[in-house]
């Protein structure tokens, strides 16, 4: 699994509960620090130092990846989009192509309830439909949002207890445990339906020998924790 950091609030305490879930759940975890070439270069250096610095801390990979500076404000000026649209779209899509290069499964992000009412009210009042009105989605496709049942209260509380697990910490951690779960076990299912459905594939085409493992069309987890992140 792949975790958007930015080093805010939200996404730190994302990594520090994602992190503290790697050995009970069983999965690989990386981040990535995306910079949009918006803010002045020195707060871009003091925050992408922070960043590296919390990861370093939990131990876990860090991917940098960096668009343009000004690439961001030209697209929204000759595409007529707001600035903030462009800038979320291409931070989305800087982190899939971080996970690609990972192999990771999905990735988080650290979305609260609090955002999740916001874009309500927000879409509400721009006059969205039913659809526009459902808010943030707690999954879509490889995207997760593990603290989306979480206040922003919640997660500073957890940071102002220094990450530790107290009776609140053990919630959240509860909480988010249950959504990479939950986005494991639909990918793992429909991976399975898809394997399932090759042995009468193949036997169709006449082959010889066909496949029967599951194993056999699913690749092994690769070693190393500096560049994959196999079935996060």
């Amino acid at each position: 699994m792949l975790a958007g950091v930015s080093g805010g609030p939200d996404s730190t305490a994302l990594l520090s509960v994602l992190a503290s879930l790697v050995t009970d759940i069983g999965f690989t975890l990386l981040a990535c620090d995306v910079e949009n070439g918006i803010r002045p270069p020195a707060e871009r250096e003091a925050d992408r130092a922070a960043v590296q610095a919390l990861c370093a801390g939990f131990g876990v990979p860090l991917d940098v990846r960096t668009i343009p500076e000004g690439g961001c404000e030209r697209e929204a000026r000759e595409g007529g989009r707001s600035l903030e649209d462009v800038a979320r779209r291409r931070r989305l899509e800087a982190l899939a192509g971080a996970a690609d290069a990972a192999g990771a499964g999905f990735i988080a992000l650290g979305h609260t309830r609090d955002d999740h009412r916001e874009t309500v009210l927000m879409r509400a009042l721009q006059g969205a439909g039913a659809r526009g009105l459902g808010g943030i989605a707690a999954q879509r496709g490889r995207f997760v949002r593990p603290l989306l049942a979480a206040s922003r209260a919640e997660v500073t509380a957890h940071l102002a207890a220094g990450g530790h697990l107290d009776q609140d910490g053990r919630q959240l951690q509860q909480r988010v445990g249950r959504c990479v779960e939950a986005a494991r076990f639909d990918v793992d299912h429909d991976r399975q339906e898809a394997a399932e459905a090759v042995p009468d594939t193949v036997a169709g085409l006449g082959c010889a020998h066909p496949v029967t493992s599951f194993q056999a069309i699913v690749p092994p987890a690769r070693s190393g924790t500096s560049s994959s992140a196999p079935n996060g």
